[in-house]
């Protein structure tokens, strides 16, 4: 076994730090190198050693976490886990977290931190490994303009013949904004499948509605699938796409039994493999395998679909197993994903 990675926890509730850190230190190859209550002394020990994860409370007193996130994204960028009680309202700011460079967000549990920590410890310790090997601070080509949705109504309006699917998980929330400024107003309709807990899907939603022309909401069993419409999959639950002769309507259902995944993005682009040339699929950034068989079901019924490349993918697990399952038609870097979807889009 080789050296431990280093993990710095920063909660201000005494008790969780001690039960976090029993769970890390179970780990064989994570250890538990300080943990502190006080994000400000945090900010000074990091500036003399060196840590390789970080998990981070939001509500904490002197500073929030979102404030440390910040100024340590400025002064030294690296891998940091959200771990935080979370409510639908502050739901946006766990989304907000992310898009200011936290790599994941895991919620506390609801019950005594004592009996539901250990409900987490598999998860817990899956993100921190996958943490410690992510490439933090990956930039982007940015487009910062404020998209007037008025002005960019779809041109072809109506129930969609023609359906975009994107999947994802770690690094995938901005990997997926990042694609939604650049998209045209009127592509055939979007469903979205980022592996994230149930309480945040509604924010990650609301906050893709705001960044581009395409409209974007939580999807709800039965909702038609429409032009110039994204739906992002509801975190815990599965979504499969049901042909109803006009058009395309989604079935939201209770998770899916044989995976660790829900969302399930292979579900999910099962659902689709049906409509063959119809369809565009893509996956992004993420660990594990989990897309990669959909993917290949995709196209080996005619589909048009795409992988993202390994340089440009904070995690280049589920692309590359897409890869070598055979289902990527193309290997794409992320700022080049936009253009190749407005493409297939354009081309009914």
């Amino acid at each position: 076994m080789g050296q431990k990675h280093r993990v710095l926890v920063i909660d201000d509730s005494a008790l969780f730090r001690q039960l976090l850190a029993e769970i890390i230190n179970s780990s064989p190859d994570l250890e538990v190198a300080a943990s502190l209550g006080d994000p400000v002394e945090a900010l000074e020990l990091l500036k003399k050693t060196r840590f390789d994860v970080i998990t981070l409370d939001v509500v904490m007193p002197k500073m929030d976490g979102l404030e440390f996130l910040q100024r340590l994204m400025e002064f030294k960028p690296m891998p940091v886990v959200m771990i935080s009680s979370w409510t639908q309202v502050s739901s946006k700011i766990g989304i907000k977290s992310l898009e200011l460079g936290a790599v994941d967000i895991i919620a506390k549990p609801q019950i005594s931190y004592k009996e539901g920590i250990q409900l987490l410890k598999n998860e817990i310790i899956t993100k921190l490994r996958t943490a410690v090997n992510i490439k933090v601070g990956l930039t982007f080509n940015r487009n910062s303009a404020p998209f007037a949705k008025e002005a960019n109504s779809p041109k072809k309006i109506g129930l969609s013949e023609r359906l975009i699917a994107i999947g994802a998980s770690t690094g995938g929330t901005t990997a997926i904004r990042e694609l939604f400024k650049e998209l045209d107003p009127d592509l055939p309709g979007i469903v979205i499948i980022q592996h994230m807990p149930a309480m945040f899907t509604g924010a990650f939603a609301q906050s893709l509605d705001q960044i581009g022309p395409v409209r974007v909401r939580e999807a709800e069993d039965g909702e038609e699938i429409a032009r110039g419409k994204a739906l992002v999959v509801p975190g815990g639950k599965s979504l499969a796409v049901v042909n109803r002769g006009a058009g395309y309507l989604v079935k939201v259902g209770p998770p899916v039994d044989d995976t660790f995944y829900n969302p399930s993005i292979d579900y999910t682009l099962k659902s689709i493999a049906s409509l063959g040339g119809k369809a565009l699929g893509v996956i992004l950034t993420g660990m594990g395998d989990d897309g990669a068989k959909g993917l290949k079901a995709m196209r080996d019924q005619g589909a048009f679909t795409i992988a993202q490349d390994e340089k440009s993918s904070v995690v280049y697990g589920m692309p590359q197993k897409a890869v070598e399952y055979g289902g990527a038609k193309k290997v794409v870097p992320l700022d080049q994903i936009p253009a190749e979807i407005n493409r297939w889009g354009q081309e009914d």
